[in-house]
This record gives structure tokens, C-alpha cells and sequence, in this order.
């Protein structure tokens, strides 16, 4: 009894390899003085098979819960609660990749819910074993799409935990963490922020600060604080991601360089190029050929062509790529994304053959091995589009996502809502926009649109922005009242879920002003326009690509409100920045001298009357 209430204790701290050393001493005791179908015995059991779980070892966990549960049945019966409970444990097991063989989600759902509804008769509905089974239901509606009723389903289960058990009690905490993946999926990132914050307070107080569950919890944190745009909180929390796990575990442990790479790669968004190049640079000079150390030598390649220095870059990720198709193969996960970063340096490069060649071969990988609705074969694509895109070879990017249409088609059928089909016909409408094919791509848009609407719901944001891409095309169109109620109900959903100050938001804000501006509502436009630039400025930095976007949709309602001197320090910043970023002869730097021009034209016509406005 003292060693099976020690090897609850290292349960619950999570020292699993310890608690299952302990619970196989107990289940072997009393088995022997009690008989295997003793309750305390196969209670034992079920504790065991939760350790295994918690150190991985999923297989034989659920080798241990059936035997207990055969034990169970010959004991006391077909419709013993004991039974019932392991049934539900075998189920969670199951989907987590244990028990062998392939999972059907859908089958899966179904028998949960009559699972659930046996274990309710059986124990009672506020039993911790029913609300377990309820949580791993949310998962599986999560996994299919029903994101609302997941939600739901998983907040009544925290809920009714916490009343039994306490907010810090370790299930409860275990269903939280599970609560913040249900939310993420639904789109719902301040709450599911604000769960997972709990979930590492529970942990930090429980485990303590350096223990890896609680660091693990700190790093959800940070990636939903990435994920809303929060980059200066993220950047804060990775640095102390980085000290927590070096005090831990040592400064060149696998887990510290991870979070390094993390910090690195936050750093990198944030601007700092600087400062993340010298971080993966130290990583990279540990002398380890491990995954962090490749991932961080990829990352400094990839930020190598993104700061222009594209020789060292193309050196840096031939290496890279040498070693993984080395030592993973050629068809690896790892070895595809490094050689797609090689793909756009070469594209950068000019080696245009070798680039186009790169990209097929990388694609043609991604659709054998991963499949054609895997996210990392869309990211593929969209690279391999944005190729041809600025190639100006429109036949090539038709052609390309007509083929990938047709794989779809070829694979799912007629399942045109499913979420990769619905990414890639969302990109296919954006580029037959730029060759002016309006009715085909408003078709599109608007099947894209009904697909997310009908799996993700109303509000998901994935929806709103297929109803802002919509409105985008509609007022292309001059549809402007049509297009003004699509970008408002984006804009106004993405604040609620996602915050004022994501990029969602900011996109949709600077999509309502320019329905705005067309319409004549100038004032309001100007009034948008120019809280987005001042969130930009400050977050993205003044020479972001999406800063001087609008920068350029600030100057063209400075136009139209003939504030022409206000639009010329404007337009004038946009053109020195595409000089310096695709320098004086390319198209778009071309297109930024005729606007600044233009206005000068109209200012010098205005004469004295402008000068005196201006004064």
C-alpha cells in the first residue's frame, strides 16, 4: 500500500519510468496475495498502463489495459464500470497510436458517444473518467472539423473537473492542455492563451519551473502569442525558455538548442536579423551534426537569402541538404523543406533552370510521400506559383494548379471542401485575378468561402478570410457595397477572435479602407489606413514589406483628398524602398517612379496655390 501510494506521487509529477518501476512491484505483490482478479490488483494495472503511456510506450499500455479489462469482464461481467472505464482508456490509447492498426476518426467518434453514454449510466455523468471520455471526444469532433461542438464538449469537461477535482489538480490539468489544442484548432487563440497559461502555472507550481513538461507548457505559450502576433510577449517568452532549459539541462543539450532555434527564428521575424544570425551561428558551431544544429545551419541559410547574401546562403543549404539526403534520404521531411529553401536561392540566383527543375523534383516528393493535401506539399506549390509568378509565366502557374486541382480530384473525389483542395483553389482564384479572369476566380472564391463557412463555421478565421479574399475581387469588379459588407464582417470577426493587431486583422482593415476610399469615404479610409501603418511601423519595423504596402495605400488616398504634398513624402518613401529591395530597373520600382512622378506633375501644375496650402 506505501509503494502504491509512492508510485501515485511519481504518477502525478510525471517521473513516469519511476512510477511504472513502483506499480509493477504492486501489481506483481498483490497479485500474489490477493489473486490477478483482485479490484486492487487490476486498479494497479490501469495505473501501469498510464505510466507506460506517459513515457510513450503506448503499445504496451494497451497490451496492460487489455489484459486488465479481460479481467475485469471474467470477474465481474460484460457491463462492470471498471470495464467500461478501460474501454475509454483503450479508445484515447488508440488515437494517440497505440493498439496497432489504422484509426478511422469517424468510427472512432461514434464509439465514444455510446461509450460515454454507457460510462454516464454506469458511474454517474461528473465521474473524472467521464469527463476524460467526454475531452477525448472534443479531440475526435476537433479532428473532423466540428470545431464549435468541440469546444463546447471540452469546456463543459474542464469545467465539471475543476468544480470535483480543483484547477490544479494534475486530470484537470491534463484536460486543460487538451482544451488549448480544441480552441487552437477552432480558431480561437486569446483563450486558448489564456488556458495554456494555466495549464503552465499548474505545472510550473506542480513540477516546478525546470521541469520539461512545465518548459514544454511555456513553449505553447510562446507559439500562441507567435501565432496572434504578440512577436515582442513570444520573444520574452522564448528568452526564457532558452535560460530555463540551459539551467535545466545544460547549454548544449538538444532540448536548449531547441529553444534556441525557437528564440532564433522569433528574433527573425521580429527584424532582428542580426541578432538571430549570431544565434543560429552559435548553435551551428556546437560541432553537432544533430537536428537542431541542421535545422539552425538551414535557418542561418534561409536568413542568408533573405538578408541578400545569397552566395553564402546557396552554400550554406547545399551543405545541408548534402548531409540530410545522406543520412535521411532523399524523400525525408527534413531533406524536402531544406531543399526547397535551396530552391528559392537558386530562383533568387537567376539559375532559373536549375531552380524550375528543384521545385518539380521537390513537389513530385511531397505528392508520393506525403500526399497532395499535406500542408508542407500547399507550401510547395504556393512557393512553386510565386516562382512562375514573378517569372511572369501565368500559362506555367495555370497549369501547375490545374494539376494539383486534378490529383485532388483524383484522390478525394468530390470532396472539393476538403481543407488543402480549399487552400489551393483560394490561391488558384487569387492568381486568375492577376490575369484578369474575374468570373472564374469569383467563382472560387465563393466556393471557398461555402466550403469553410460549412466545415469551419461562421466565424472561424480561416472563413473570414475567405470572405475578405472575396471581397477583395468583388471590388475589383465594382461591386464596392458588396465588398464593403464582406471586409467589414472579416474585420470585426478576426478583432474578436485574433486581436486589432494581427496580421489577419491589419490585412482586412487595409481591404475595408480601400472599399472605403473607392466608394468617396475618403475620411474614414485615411482614418484606417493610418492606424494600420502605425501598428506596422511599430511591430514589423519601416522597411517591411507590408509596412510600405501601406505606405503606397496611405499615398493614394492622399491623392484622392488632394493632399498631394502629404502623398509625395509618401510615395517617395515607397520608391526608395523598392530601389533598395528589387532595385531601379525592376517593374515594380518602375511603376513607384510614374506614381511619384505623377504627383509631382500635379503639384508643380498647382504652383504658388500648393505651395501657399502647403504652408
Amino acid at each position: 500500500a506505501a509503494e502504491a501510494l509512492a508510485a501515485e506521487v511519481s504518477l502525478h509529477s510525471r517521473q513516469f519510468e519511476e512510477a511504472a518501476r513502483a506499480y509493477r512491484r504492486v501489481v506483481e505483490g498483490r497479485a500474489q496475495l490477493y489473486g490477478v482478479l483482485h479490484p486492487d490488483a487490476l486498479a494497479d494495472s490501469c495505473h501501469l498502463a498510464d505510466a507506460l503511456a506517459g513515457q510513450g510506450l503506448t503499445d504496451a499500455a494497451a497490451a496492460t489495459l487489455r489484459e486488465a479489462q479481460e479481467r475485469w469482464q471474467q470477474e465481474y461481467g460484460e457491463g462492470c464500470a471498471e470495464r467500461l472505464v478501460i474501454a475509454s482508456r483503450l479508445a484515447i490509447l488508440r488515437g494517440a497510436g497505440g493498439c496497432g492498426g489504422t484509426y478511422d476518426v469517424a468510427q472512432a467518434e461514434m464509439s465514444q458517444r455510446m461509450l460515454m453514454r454507457s460510462l454516464e449510466e454506469s458511474v454517474g455523468q461528473s465521474h473524472e473518467e467521464v469527463q476524460a471520455a467526454k475531452a477525448w471526444l472534443a479531440h475526435l469532433l476537433s479532428r473532423r472539423g466540428n470545431a464549435e461542438e468541440a469546444v463546447a464538449l471540452c469546456g463543459q469537461a474542464l469545467s465539471a473537473l475543476d468544480t470535483s477535482l480543483g484547477a490544479m489538480h494534475p486530470t484537470s490539468t491534463d484536460c486543460a492542455a487538451g482544451y488549448v489544442v480544441v480552441l487552437e484548432v477552432a480558431g480561437k487563440l486569446p483563450m486558448a492563451e489564456a488556458i495554456a497559461r494555466r495549464v503552465e502555472k499548474a505545472l510550473s507550481v506542480g513540477l516546478g519551473q525546470r521541469h520539461p513538461d512545465a518548459i514544454a507548457a511555456m513553449g505553447v505559450v510562446g507559439e500562441l502569442l507567435r501565432k496572434q502576433g504578440k512577436d515582442a510577449e513570444a520573444e520574452t517568452v522564448y528568452r526564457e525558455l532558452v535560460e530555463l532549459s540551459a539551467d535545466a539541462h545544460g547549454d548544449h543539450d538538444p532540448r536548449t538548442l531547441e529553444q534556441k532555434c525557437l528564440l532564433a527564428e522569433m528574433l527573425r521575424r521580429l527584424g532582428k536579423l542580426e541578432d538571430a544570425q549570431l544565434l543560429y551561428r552559435q548553435i551551428t558551431a556546437t560541432g553537432k551534426n544533430d537536428r537542431n544544429a541542421l535545422q539552425a545551419k538551414r535557418k542561418l541559410g534561409e536568413l542568408l537569402k533573405d538578408s541578400g547574401d545569397l552566395a553564402e546562403a546557396e552554400v550554406v543549404l547545399r551543405e545541408v541538404v548534402a548531409v540530410l539526403r545522406a543520412e535521411l534520404g532523399e524523400g525525408h521531411a527534413d531533406t524536402l523543406a531544406c531543399t526547397l529553401s535551396l530552391a528559392e536561392v537558386l530562383s533568387k540566383r537567376r539559375k532559373d533552370e536549375e531552380a524550375e527543375a528543384v521545385f518539380g523534383q521537390v513537389l513530385a516528393c511531397y505528392e508520393s510521400t506525403c500526399g497532395i493535401d499535406a500542408a508542407e506539399t500547399t507550401s510547395c506549390i504556393r512557393q512553386f506559383a510565386a516562382f512562375y509568378e514573378i517569372r511572369q509565366r501565368p500559362r506555367a502557374m495555370e497549369e501547375l494548379y490545374r494539376h494539383v486541382l486534378e490529383t485532388y480530384e483524383a484522390q478525394f473525389g468530390n470532396d472539393t471542401d476538403h481543407p488543402g483542395a480549399l487552400t489551393v483553389i483560394s490561391d488558384f482564384a487569387k492568381m486568375l485575378e492577376l490575369e484578369d479572369k474575374f468570373d472564374e476566380a469569383e467563382s472560387l472564391h465563393r466556393h471557398v468561402l461555402a466550403g469553410r463557412e460549412r466545415r469551419l463555421g461562421m466565424t472561424h478565421p480561416d472563413t473570414l478570410v475567405a470572405a475578405d479574399n472575396l471581397g477583395s475581387l468583388l471590388q475589383k469588379c465594382g461591386e464596392y457595397d458588396v465588398a464593403e459588407e464582406l471586409h467589414d464582417r472579416a474585420l470585426r470577426g478576426l478583432e474578436a477572435k485574433l486581436g486589432a493587431e494581427h496580421p489577419s486583422t491589419l490585412r482586412s482593415m487595409s481591404n475595408l479602407a480601400a472599399a472605403l476610399g473607392a466608394q468617396g469615404k475618403l475620411s474614414a479610409a485615411e482614418a484606417m489606413l493610418r492606424q494600420v501603418l502605425q501598428v506596422r511601423d511599430g511591430k514589423l519595423g519601416p522597411d517591411h514589406a507590408d509596412t510600405v504596402s501601406s505606405v503606397a495605400a496611405l499615398a493614394d488616398v492622399m491623392v484622392a483628398r488632394g493632399k498631394l504634398d502629404k502623398a509625395e513624402l509618401l510615395l517617395r518613401r515607397e520608391l526608395e524602398w523598392s530601389e533598395h529591395e528589387h532595385g531601379r530597373v525592376d517593374r515594380r520600382t518602375v511603376a513607384s517612379q510614374k506614381r511619384l512622378a505623377k504627383v509631382r506633375d500635379s503639384l508643380s501644375s498647382a504652383g504658388p496655390v500648393s505651395a501657399a496650402a502647403r504652408a
